[in-house]
């Protein structure tokens, strides 16, 4: 699940509602991804996506994780992005506020 910068992990994105309850076969889905691709699930509110920002190459960073705590530079620190978003939320009129 990651592409050829070693300093950049992938990930399937899927947009939820804020305090979603309804997640059982978000579950099924998410096991499915790491087990059989070996890619990891993350779920984000519209509001959470709006605080993520845009690499150089035009890449969504959601999350970012230090890899190696031994290193004072950037080479152990790695940006998460979305390979792929899957819209659970926010698909409809219903959802326009920016709370969602």
């Amino acid at each position: 699940n990651n592409n050829n910068n070693n300093n950049t992990a992938v990930v399937v994105v899927m947009v939820v509602q804020p305090g979603e309850t309804n997640s059982m076969d978000q579950r099924d889905l998410e096991f499915l991804l790491r087990t059989k691709h070996n890619v990891r699930l993350l779920r984000k509110t519209l509001q959470e996506l709006s605080k993520c920002r845009y690499n150089d190459r035009g890449e969504l960073i959601v999350d970012h994780y230090i890899k190696n705590h031994n290193h004072n530079d950037n080479q152990g620190n790695v940006d998460v992005v979305a390979g792929v978003v899957y819209y659970r939320a926010g698909v409809s009129s219903v959802c326009c506020d920016p709370s969602c």
